[in-house]
């Protein structure tokens, strides 16, 4: 009797521990940010949650010796480790936002995301079973998908956006991409930030479609997507844009405008539905390729100003599904340097026609803005390069920045609608 229980707990114990082998091992290290000591309690609490341990053995990471923050994948590589546990904590509010990152060291893939917001630890202890349910479920559901790879380009801040803000969106936003299930997003750790300092793309303002293709192809992407970040008075706008790897053209694109992180992050989800499955919608319709040129500013309206609303109508005119938008590439920008675009003014629609031949295009996209009396005037026109003529043209008036980007909206529907065609009109708003 005493001999087959002990048989019987040789065999549980080592059943046990066939199980435990069997599980994926997990790297967790100290999350960057928050108060003192902070980021390494929040990481201790996930690595003995009991859903993170039943489906990972789990080894947690020391803080790094004078706080340097080291690659994830390199660390989890080194130790023969599937997969690593990496996020950051940032201050919004009153409170804190966690953004958290489970990420396959071998594909580079991020097999699960999540972000949350609390106030306190007692805070995050409750919201911890539910996040480790979900990311649990994200790793076995999405690791063995076969979708096509979205690399996330760190988003621009400009003039009065900090970095923090950037980040903290880029973040979000690629964990709501994540969770649609049409792309595989990369992680931009280990070998992809590698690729970003050898290629300077800091320098570049991270949206030269040019270099974003490049960095899509090294990472073995079919997709990049940009986002930049504005201040406008008492508003911010996020634009993004989903650049075709092969084939550089925009094949989506969305804007939101909003006032605080808090209604940003509530943007971001049917933003990021909107972006995901955008590329399906269009497939492969042969639509007619459009340039877009930079909007000539006039009078008192800012070049800042222009290049705004150009990219808010381009990307409107896109979500219409009349046209695929091609990005400003190195040889259409060294076009518009070569025909001084911003000093001519491009009035004449044959320097319009030069630039759509070195771009490739069917069709190209001019506007120029001109401010009068406190009111700003847009005047836009699509241009068949084939002929130089007009095909579609109109005008729009608007006080503030974010009156303008609203009336992009109508602009585009203005300019695309079929029974139209050829048309001009005036639009107010």
């Amino acid at each position: 009797m005493k001999r087959t229980f002990a048989t019987i707990v040789v065999l549980t114990l080592c059943a046990g521990l066939a199980v435990a082998q069997a599980r994926p091992t997990l790297v967790i290290a100290p999350f960057v940010g928050g108060a003192e000591g902070e980021g390494y309690t929040i990481a201790s609490l996930i690595s003995v949650d009991p859903g993170i341990l039943r489906a990972f053995t789990v080894i947690m990471r020391p803080p790094a010796n004078g706080g340097r923050h080291h690659s994830e994948t390199g660390i989890g590589r080194m130790l023969n480790a599937e997969y690593v546990l990496e996020g950051r904590i940032h201050q919004l509010g009153n409170g804190n936002l966690l953004t958290v990152a489970i990420v396959n060291v071998q594909t580079f893939r991020v097999v699960a995301g999540y972000h949350l917001t609390y106030r306190s630890i007692a805070d995050f202890r409750r919201a911890l079973p539910s996040m480790s349910a979900n990311m649990v479920n994200s790793v076995t559901r999405r690791d063995t998908q076969r979708l096509s790879g979205l690399a996330i380009l760190p988003f621009v801040h400009h003039d009065g956006v900090s970095r923090n803000e950037a980040e903290m969106l880029e973040r979000i936003f690629a964990a709501e991409i994540l969770s649609t299930g049409r792309y595989a997003v990369l992680s931009r750790s280990h070998s992809m930030q590698a690729a970003f300092n050898e290629l300077e793309f800091q320098a570049s303002g991270w949206t030269d479609p040019d270099t974003a293709a490049l960095h899509g192809m090294a990472l073995n992407a079919g997709y990049v997507l940009s986002g930049s970040i504005y201040r406008l008075g008492g508003e911010n706008v996020l634009i993004v844009a989903v650049i075709n790897v092969e084939t550089f053209e925009q094949v989506a694109g969305d804007h939101i405008l909003y006032r605080s992180i808090g209604d940003a992050i509530g943007f971001l989800p049917s933003m990021a539905r909107s972006i995901a499955t955008a590329p399906q919608r269009r497939g492969a319709q042969n639509l007619p390729l459009l340039a877009v040129t930079p909007f000539v500013s006039r009078g008192q309206v800012d070049a800042h100003s222009a290049q705004i609303l150009a990219q808010v109508l381009a990307t409107e005119i896109l979500n219409t599904g009349r046209y695929v938008v091609l990005p400003r590439t190195d040889a259409f920008q060294a076009a518009i340097e070569e025909q001084d675009f911003q000093m001519q003014g491009f009035t004449s629609d044959e320097g319009v026609v030069l630039l759509g031949n070195a771009a490739g295009a069917d069709f190209v996209l001019a506007g120029e803005i001109t401010e009068s009396g406190g009111r700003n005037m847009l005047t836009v026109r699509i241009v068949n390069i084939l002929d130089g003529c007009i095909l579609a043209g109109t005008q729009g008036e608007y006080r503030t920045i974010g009156d303008g980007i609203r009336l992009m909206t109508e602009i585009a529907t203005f300019l695309t609608d079929p029974l139209r065609l050829p048309t001009v009109g005036i639009r107010r708003y």
